[in-house]
């Protein structure tokens, strides 16, 4: 329970009187708490701001809590279930989500898409392969630890664009990563790229190995960006919702801007 002392009595008394319910812990809003023994967060004081109702939602969320709060007169009833317990009403937004029929028609149209796009699509990779190993040393692929769905990791493959050992010289550069505002490290002509490097990021074709990836259902035709374990170790509780889904070959992200979208733009996409 989250609320002031007066608010949290009315709501303990409930849950003494029904068995379902057992308490797990009592705050003020502006006390520190985990979720980590609750399986339910309930803000009980009726007078919930639009900011802290998203704050508190996006965190449940992102931790597969269930988030319900006390209705102020003039809430709205939009995408809420309405539940009563023990005569109190009290609120749960309900997330978007593919369930289902629906969740099997989305695997169903990966599977297909990925497989026929990688059939079509062989002379291009066989192509691609001998530029990549023509004009620079190393592998033709080059596969990224990452972070999908529900925070599961696995291993992203793309074209290599950049020099064999590349990560190694990961610290020479953090100066010039110009993505300050968030936890991604982005430099602008990054000297690690090699020539048919840029060529394939240009046109994003160093990306096109992530389609066996959407095949082996670690990733989706379409969904948020796939990110690096320690981008998401510094994302705050309420934003690691970007990972009740699968990350994407494409989606909103990386046709709006890419790199150039701020963190919080990025993560509302």
């Amino acid at each position: 329970l989250l609320g002031t002392p007066k608010n949290r009595k009315r709501f303990v008394d409930v849950i003494s009187r029904l068995p379902q319910f057992s308490l797990a812990g009592q705050y003020s809003p502006d006390e520190k708490y985990s979720l980590d023994v609750a399986e339910e967060l309930w803000f009980v004081d009726g007078n919930i701001t639009p900011e802290m109702e998203k704050t508190l939602h996006e965190k449940c969320h992102a931790e597969h809590k269930t988030f319900r709060f006390l209705p102020s007169s003039s809430e709205t009833f939009a995408r809420m279930e309405l539940n009563v317990v023990g005569g109190l009403p009290l609120l749960k937004p309900v997330p978007a989500s593919l369930s289902g029929w629906g969740q099997v028609l989305k695997r169903f149209l990966d599977i297909i898409g990925s497989a026929g796009a990688l059939f079509i699509l062989s002379p291009v990779f066989f192509l691609l392969a001998i530029g990549v190993k023509s004009t620079s040393v190393g592998p033709v692929f080059y596969g990224s630890k990452r972070i999908g769905r529900r925070g599961e990791e696995f291993i992203m493959w793309k074209f290599r664009s950049m020099v064999v050992g590349a990560e190694s010289r990961k610290k020479e550069l953090v100066q010039k990563n110009h993505r300050t505002d968030s936890p991604f490290f982005k430099v602008k002509n990054d000297p690690r790229i090699t020539w048919f490097g840029r060529f394939l990021r240009r046109f994003s074709l160093d990306e096109l190995p992530q389609l066996w990836n959407v095949l082996k259902g670690e990733m989706s035709l379409i969904g948020s960006r796939p990110h690096l374990p320690e981008e998401i170790a510094q994302f705050p509780p309420e934003k690691k919702r970007i990972l009740s889904i699968k990350p994407g070959l494409t989606g909103l992200a990386q046709v709006s801007g890419r790199s150039d979208l701020s963190f919080a733009d990025e993560i509302r996409l």
